[in-house]
């Protein structure tokens, strides 16, 4: 199997197929460079999910608010 590339984010998603899963499974054990981009997503995926949204500020709020009242 050649390299994960772009698949990286779907196999830490589970959104391979059932087949293809175990393929990179399989794979991962032999390839350092797909299992450091592996844990590389599986962190990023960890960190972006605590990270809070953030809210419109608050002028476009007022302007929304504006035309609605219009």
């Amino acid at each position: 199997m050649p390299h994960l590339g772009a698949e990286v984010a779907a196999y830490v998603d589970g959104q391979l197929s059932d087949a293809a899963q175990r393929e990179a499974s399989a794979h991962l054990e032999s390839c350092e460079i797909c299992d450091k981009a592996v844990r590389q997503q599986r962190l990023l995926k960890s960190r972006m999910s605590t990270v809070a949204t953030p809210g419109p500020p608050a002028a476009l709020l007022a302007s929304l608010a504006g035309l609605a009242a219009d």
